[in-house]
């Protein structure tokens, strides 16, 4: 996950609304996806039950530690000019968006 935001692109960057990168709405779609990836993978651990019973608090700090590193790094490499608030901004509602669905499909499951 890392990787596909350290990809450059070699389009400038668009924008929604006149102020929302489209690369936030990128992280945003990212961060849904594999947090909820993330979480029905550590539901599922048979063998650690700490895992699974602390899952989403794991899930979301590792969250937002991610969001964190990739603007760290994408400032470093060069990739960004800025630190930009709007990529960590959205990473976090992707991850609670993520949180969420697997709370709304999987109610009944876990």
């Amino acid at each position: 996950m890392l990787l596909l935001f350290l990809t450059p692109t070699g389009v400038a960057q668009q924008y929604f609304f006149e102020s929302v990168p489209a690369r936030a709405v990128v992280h945003c779609v990212l961060f849904w996806g594999f947090v909820h990836l993330w979480v029905c993978a550590l539901k599922k651990q048979s063998r650690y039950e700490v895992l699974r019973r602390k899952a989403f608090i794991i899930v979301f700090v590792s969250a937002l530690g991610l969001g964190l590193i990739s603007e760290i790094c994408m400032y470093a490499f060069g990739i960004s000019s800025t630190f930009s608030l709007w990529n960590l901004a959205f990473d976090v509602i992707g991850a609670g968006l993520g949180l969420i669905t697997f709370r709304l499909l999987y109610a009944s499951c876990y």
